[in-house]
């Protein structure tokens, strides 16, 4: 009896693991920022120092885009104004997006050209020239 009891317990804590590391409530951060945790080689190439600033677009936080890529820079959320993120654009020398829908803004679509890199489902956009 005590021995069927421990199988089950060890069971059900091997399901409960496998759902938090692995299940639905990972599936927002595999979407939205799962690829910024491996892009800091990729920006590396493509030449954008750890010392250029950027700008991410649609981050849910303060700075977990920046950490994650290892980058100085900005974070513009959902909540952002039109007023600050031009303000921030003005100060950065990339842009960086990781949901296509942003770059069809206006304010937006006047900065940039076409990507410069695409990682994943990450693009980057040059803001030097601009």
């Amino acid at each position: 009896m005590l021995i069927k009891l421990n199988l089950e317990n060890i069971s059900h804590c091997r399901e409960n693991i496998n759902v938090r590391y692995n299940g639905w409530p990972n599936d927002k951060h595999r979407a939205n920022t799962e690829a910024l945790e491996t892009i800091t080689p990729f920006l590396n190439s493509i030449d954008i120092t750890y010392n250029d600033k950027v700008l991410f677009m649609s981050d849910g936080s303060f700075n977990i885009s920046l950490y994650l890529m290892n980058r100085k820079g900005y974070t513009a959320t959902n909540n952002s104004s039109e007023k600050r993120i031009m303000k921030q654009l003005n100060l950065v020398d990339y842009l960086i997006v990781n949901d296509t829908s942003y770059v069809s803004i206006p304010y937006l679509k006047a900065r940039i050209d076409k990507p410069i890199g695409t990682y994943k489902n990450i693009s980057i956009y040059s803001l030097k020239s601009n």
